[in-house]
C-alpha cells in the first residue's frame, strides 16, 4: 500500500480510552481528496509538510446505544452557514418506535462534495461506528 494515501482516523471515546485505525483510499476518492487538499494547500500557501483539517465527525456512546436499539429508520441531513466557519454541518438521526427522534452521528464536512458524502458513508460510518452501508 502507499503510505501518501492513507487516511488517518481517531477515535477517542468518553472515558479517555483512544485508538487509531488508517484507511487507504483508492480512485475517485483519493482523486477527489487530492483536488480539494491541493487547491486549498495552494489558497492558503501551505507547505506539503503541513496538515490540513479537513473535517470531523462524532459520536457520543448514548447515541450508539439508540443506533444499536432502533437501527431501523435513519435520516441524513446538512445544513450550511450554521457556524463561524461557514462549514457544512450534517447530521444523522434515527427514529425510536415511540417516534422520539435522535441525533447519532454529527459531522462538520469541508464542502458538499460527493467526495465528502463518500468519507462519511465508506469511511467515517465503518469506522467509528461500525455501521455497515450497502
Amino acid at each position: 500500500t502507499d503510505k501518501n494515501n492513507q487516511v488517518v482516523i481517531n477515535e477517542t471515546r468518553i472515558n479517555g480510552d483512544s485508538s487509531t485505525s488508517t484507511t487507504i483510499l483508492t480512485g475517485s476518492e483519493l482523486n477527489d481528496l487530492e483536488v480539494f487538499l491541493n487547491s486549498h494547500r495552494t489558497a492558503y500557501n501551505m507547505m506539503d509538510e503541513e496538515n490540513l483539517f479537513v473535517g470531523v465527525a462524532w459520536v457520543t456512546s448514548g447515541d450508539l446505544r439508540l443506533l444499536k436499539l432502533f437501527p431501523s429508520v435513519i435520516k441524513v441531513d446538512d445544513t450550511c452557514h450554521t457556524n463561524n466557519e461557514k462549514r457544512p454541518h450534517l447530521t444523522i438521526t434515527g427514529q425510536t418506535s415511540s417516534g422520539h427522534v435522535f441525533t447519532w452521528l454529527r459531522a462538520f464536512l469541508p464542502n458538499k462534495s460527493a467526495a465528502t458524502f463518500r468519507w462519511i458513508f465508506r469511511v467515517v460510518l465503518a469506522q467509528l461506528v461500525k455501521y455497515e452501508v450497502l
